[in-house]
């Protein structure tokens, strides 16, 4: 082998050994594999092909908000768990000590081991004061240290320690759950948070009476992302750090990412163990994104999804 072959391979050995830095000096980023993607179609798990959310427990199992009831899966098999009247299940959580919580129309309650071990659904609803016992969809369900907070279009309430409390939001109304906090977003008032029961205005919280807030995520201890569909993202100081003084800033995240999630209606977001932020959609899948708002990856039909509304 003359020196010039051994100069050509060693050249193109260097770069197969380097080939991620290589790319990442053309492209500004490294490559992203595209992850294994696995269908799961109604007939196979037998059940509505609506679901909302999941949560896993210690031992793997998975438990989805499913339009026939709580669907249940090992890895291996599915169970259907109904709740009271056969009800379609809108949200689940599920608290620190491994009990699932489950809510619908008018309904909510929890999922308790049987004499053969099985779970069935045990209903709650006739804990609840009479004049509350009827509401609408629970849209979320937020399981804290003080308690199980879930909520429907008109009413937030909280389950603890076998007694029911409700504040009275209207609609439209979001809620969410913040390091050990909960922000509700109220349309004509904006954006407020419960303070020793107390529902508080925040400070520049009017800013979002006509933006509705999709999500709100933990940048920092003391900084919050607020996330809107048609309106971009905001940083806001945490008001419990900053004693109320929330300080709202809009963020200067890349045009293309508030572009995308204003064509495509962002539903929510999600902030990853590895730190990157998952953004879902209804039209377009899932864009994930670092905490700059520059793009990593994008999760659509052409990656394996079945259905891009996630």
């Amino acid at each position: 082998m003359n020196l010039k072959r051994i100069s050509i391979f060693l050249f193109f050995f260097f770069i197969f050994l380097h080939a991620d830095k290589v790319l990442a000096q053309f492209y500004g980023q490294y490559e992203v594999g595209t992850p294994l993607i696995r269908n799961y179609l109604p007939k196979e798990y037998k059940a509505n092909s609506q679901n909302w959310k999941c949560v896993q427990d210690k031992r793997g199992v998975m438990y989805f908000a499913n339009g026939d009831g709580v669907l249940e899966y090992d890895g291996v098999r599915w169970n259907l768990i109904p709740i009271k009247n056969n009800y379609t299940v809108s949200s689940i959580c599920m608290d620190s000590s491994g009990t699932i919580y489950a809510g619908s129309n008018s309904e909510f309650g929890y999922l308790k081991p049987s004499p053969n071990g099985e779970l069935v659904y045990v209903s709650l609803i006739d804990k609840f004061p009479s004049k509350y016992q009827h509401f609408s969809f629970l849209w979320n369900m937020f399981a804290t240290k003080n308690g199980v907070y879930f909520y429907s279009n008109e009413l937030l309430f909280r389950w603890y320690k076998g007694k029911i409390k409700v504040w009275t939001i209207g609609r439209p109304s979001a809620c969410f759950y913040v390091n050990d906090d909960v922000f509700i977003w109220k349309g004509n008032t904006g954006l407020t948070w419960l303070k020793n029961d107390s529902i508080k205005p925040i400070n520049e919280g009017e800013l979002f009476a006509n933006i509705p807030i999709h999500s709100i995520l933990s940048l920092s201890k003391g900084k919050l992302l607020l996330a809107t569909r048609n309106n971009g993202f905001y940083l806001m100081n945490n008001p419990r750090v900053s004693q109320g003084h929330s300080n709202i800033t809009l963020m200067n995240y890349p045009y293309e990412l508030v572009k995308f999630v204003t064509e495509n209606k962002l539903l929510f977001s999600r902030i990853l163990k590895n730190g990157k932020i998952v953004y879902a959609t209804s039209r377009a899948g899932v864009i994930v994104t670092d905490r700059n708002g520059n793009f990593v990856q994008l999760l659509d039909k052409n990656c394996g999804l079945q259905n891009e509304t996630v």
